[in-house]
């Protein structure tokens, strides 16, 4: 599956990642076709189909798109392990 943001570079991911998440979800529950409709930041109105996708490609999609909000954001979704908090082992 091709990541949408390189297709529709327009695209809030913040936007669009709740709403492929219930995509994923509905997939799960069994509906065999399934659309999501989103606005893009220019003001168009985008829709794409799921037809028959496993759903671990959209939910892969929509952590790409997670994270791409996250960084979008500034939030820090990385951390690092310091040397201190590390357990010793016997």
């Amino acid at each position: 599956m091709a990541d949408l943001l390189d297709d529709h570079p327009d695209l809030d991911p913040c936007l669009v990642w709740p709403d492929l998440m219930k995509a994923y979800y509905r997939r799960l529950k069994g509906d065999t076709e399934v659309r999501v409709k989103f606005s893009t930041q220019a003001g168009h109105t985008e829709e794409v189909e799921f037809g028959d996708v496993n759903p671990d490609k959209i939910l892969a999609q929509a952590e790409r798109l997670k994270a791409a909000c996250a960084r979008k954001s500034g939030k820090r979704i990385r951390y690092a392990i310091t040397g201190r908090f590390r357990p010793r082992s016997y």
